[in-house]
């Protein structure tokens, strides 16, 4: 469910607050983020946990600790630490739980990208646009405004993860891929914002997708709207 520099980016920060090399793997038992390159020490322990996964979720020998982290009662994910030390169990059930919280927070953030990309193609009637968007926690009377990013050389895949790293790391703005060609960023602005920070905003688009992402863009934007379902 998490992608793997998402998992690879947890476990590097697991390694730094515990002291100990750790990794995650899939339920099929295949490693999907270590921090040591060299995994087959482990790989046996990990295996033994997820042929009874249904009924354990924790098993520590001697060298190893091997924890399971489920989404909505299923297994996903076996997370070890490759060193028994003190403290060992709750130390690993508070790992799982972020991992936990982090997979129910991307499953947010997809849900809410969804929702958009459907309300921008008016695939939703209105009763709809409201009734997922308290399910969202979205507030539907905010000032929003939508920019259009179009590269001017196609195939460039990095644009995407660029402005999804700057404006879609929070709650209130949101970047979607509407085809090969073109990038929609829905932003919320402040109740201040005129048409002159609007075009700032577009401009900074341009520079800084110029010096993050080395891409040429063109940008365009609509008007400022307070309801929801005018995005």
């Amino acid at each position: 469910m998490l992608v793997s520099q998402v998992l690879q980016k947890m476990v590097t920060d697991i390694n730094r607050i515990i002291k100990e090399d750790c990794s995650v793997w899939s339920v099929e038992g295949a490693c999907l983020a270590s921090t040591v390159h060299d995994t087959a020490n482990i790989e046996e322990d990990v295996k033994s946990l997820i042929k009874e996964v249904e009924d354990r979720s924790v098993q520590v020998n001697e060298k190893t600790a091997c924890f399971v982290i489920r989404y909505e009662g299923e297994a996903i994910y076996i997370f070890a630490i490759h060193q028994v030390i003190d403290n060992i169990a709750i130390m690993g059930k508070l790992c799982v739980n972020l991992f936990e919280n982090m997979m129910h927070m991307y499953e947010r953030k997809v849900d809410r990208n969804r929702f958009f990309q459907q309300l921008i193609l008016d695939n939703l009637l209105l009763v709809d646009v409201h009734s997922q968007a308290k399910k969202m926690n979205l507030d539907i009377n905010a000032r929003r405004i939508i920019f259009v990013v179009e590269p001017k050389k196609m195939g460039d895949n990095l644009l995407l993860e660029t402005m999804k790293a700057i404006y879609d790391s929070g709650t209130k703005d949101v970047v979607i891929s509407v085809d090969e060609s073109h990038i929609i960023l829905v932003k919320t602005l402040a109740k201040s914002d005129t048409y002159k920070e609007v075009n700032d905003i577009a401009k900074m688009l341009v520079d800084t997708l110029s010096a993050e992402a080395m891409v040429q863009v063109r940008v365009a934007y609509g008007s400022i709207i307070e309801d929801l379902k005018d995005v």
